[in-house]
């Protein structure tokens, strides 16, 4: 039960360190995103920045993000876990967006300081 606990927390820390609107303006549009309009890598500044589509790009994988993270334990069969899966995994998911491992250190307004 601990081992999967471990394996949870670090799948969910992954989850939620994926930004995909940097992702999206840097691969799909060349842009960096943190360098345009607000600086963040949100839904908003990809819609104000990129355009719409793109915008509803970043949006959805967003959603598809927290819904990902709130599941996670149904995927791995923690029947202990599934009662405070969605309360727990959003707030991983929150916490784990500013600890961002796939971003280098410039992060903008997603700074702990």
């Amino acid at each position: 039960m601990v081992f999967k606990t471990i394996i949870f927390i670090i799948l969910a820390y992954l989850i939620g360190s994926m930004m995909s609107g940097y992702w999206i303006g840097k691969y799909l549009y060349h842009k960096d995103i943190r360098d345009l309009g607000s600086g963040n890598v949100g839904t908003t500044n990809a819609f104000r920045t990129l355009g719409v589509a793109p915008g509803i790009l970043v949006m959805f994988l967003d959603i598809l993000k927290g819904v990902v993270a709130t599941l996670l334990p149904v995927f791995l069969a923690l029947q202990q876990l599934i009662h405070y899966s969605s309360e727990f995994l959003r707030f991983l998911a929150t916490v784990f967006q500013f600890l961002c491992i796939f971003m280098e250190a410039k992060q903008s307004q997603h700074r702990l300081e």
